[in-house]
C-alpha cells in the first residue's frame, strides 16, 4: 500500500521540485559569479589567517581554490525572499611543506557583484587550518 501511494504521489513531488528549482542557464550564470567572487573570499581568509598570532603568514603558499554555487542554500533564500546566492569554497594551501584544504562559503550579491564573508566563517577558517597544521 505504501509503495502504491508513493508512486502516485511521484508526479506532483516531481513538479514541486521542477517548479522550485532553478534553471539550466541561471545555475550556469550564478556558478560564473560564484567564480568570479572566490579570489574576494579567499583574501579575506588569508588576511584572516595572516593576522593570528600562531600561524606566520610567510609560509603560507596559495595552491588551488575551486568555487561552485550551493544549489540548496540558494534555493532556500530565494524561497524566503533573498537574492543572494551562497557558494562553496575548497581552497588548497601549502604551509610549512604540508597540504591543507579548508573549505568555506560565502555569498554573493548578484545586483552588484559584492562578496559576503561573514566574521564566523573567516574566524572558523583560521580554526580549521590552525589544527590541520597540528594534524598533519
Amino acid at each position: 500500500m505504501k509503495k502504491y501511494l508513493f508512486i502516485l504521489s511521484f508526479p506532483f513531488i516531481s513538479v514541486y521540485s521542477l517548479s522550485s528549482g532553478l534553471d539550466k542557464n541561471e545555475i550556469q550564470d550564478f556558478n560564473k559569479q560564484c567564480l568570479d567572487a572566490s579570489t574576494n573570499h579567499e583574501r579575506r581568509i588569508f588576511d584572516a589567517l595572516s593576522n593570528s598570532e600562531y600561524i606566520n603568514w610567510s609560509k603560507i603558499k596559495l595552491i588551488d581554490t575551486v568555487s561552485r554555487l550551493n544549489y540548496t542554500d540558494t534555493v532556500l533564500e530565494k524561497k524566503e525572499g533573498s537574492d543572494l546566492l551562497t557558494c562553496d569554497l575548497v581552497i588548497n594551501y601549502q604551509y610549512d611543506d604540508k597540504d591543507i584544504v579548508l573549505n568555506s562559503s560565502y555569498q554573493v550579491s548578484p545586483k552588484n557583484n559584492h562578496t559576503i564573508s561573514r566574521v564566523a566563517v573567516t574566524e572558523q577558517a583560521v580554526t580549521d587550518f590552525i589544527v590541520r597544521v597540528m594534524v598533519n
